[in-house]
């Protein structure tokens, strides 16, 4: 997806549940996948923007394409 071109996309996959998981999940206060959490140059989170849960491909891109724009 072009949307995503600006950013820099890091994956943790969480799925073995183990403590380094939990602690993950934790740390960004997060209750499991998926969730998709956004930040600034200066490493903070838009948290107006984090997903949770599915979402549909056009929601995202829409969504991604927003917070590009800013």
């Amino acid at each position: 997806i072009s949307a995503l071109e600006p950013f820099v996309l890091l994956r943790a996959d969480v799925t073995a549940n183990n403590d380094d998981d939990k602690a993950l999940l934790e740390y960004f206060e997060s209750y499991g996948p998926p969730t998709i959490a956004f930040f600034d140059s200066g490493g903070i989170e838009r948290d107006p923007f984090r997903l949770v849960g599915y979402v549909p491909a056009e929601r995202f891109a829409d969504h991604v394409s927003r917070l590009a724009a800013l």
